[in-house]
């Protein structure tokens, strides 16, 4: 199986190493992830995709333990045990949603991010960054 290369993202300074899914919202405004530390409830981590994003999926993490144990086996446990926020370089799922568009963004920087909690497992394709923002309840 190929996973890709797998990067640690850290978009802020303050990003905890762990987070939970309080809430993901998909409207007109934009998708917004909202996540707290895992080890203090009262940091709240807002992860906003203005606008549209290209795809998005969300799976329970024990339905993933193939692409776990790839993770095990390329890096180590605590690679992705002991943080939350990643990118991917040479993605399937990028790879897939463009033989879906027919190649319709193929000129544009399509990036693959992975937010990795205790219960989900949430992946974005964007062609931008989003805002993050680390504040108290």
């Amino acid at each position: 199986m190929k996973i890709g290369e797998w990067i640690k993202w850290k978009p802020n300074t303050n990003i905890p190493k762990k987070v939970n899914l309080e809430s993901l919202i998909d409207n007109k405004e934009g998708l917004m992830l909202t996540f707290t530390d895992k080890h203090n409830r009262d940091n709240l981590i807002y992860v906003f995709f203005k606008g549209s994003v290209l795809s998005y999926r969300n799976t329970d993490e024990g339905n993933l333990l193939q692409t776990f144990y790839c993770l095990s086996q390329m890096y180590d446990d605590e690679f992705y045990t002991q943080w939350s926020f990643f990118k991917i370089k040479n993605s399937s799922y990028i790879r897939w949603f463009n033989k879906e568009s027919y190649k319709k963004y193929k000129g544009c920087n399509i990036e693959h991010y992975i937010f990795i909690t205790p219960n989900d497992i949430i992946e974005v394709l964007s062609t931008y960054c989003p805002e993050v923002t680390v504040m108290k309840k």
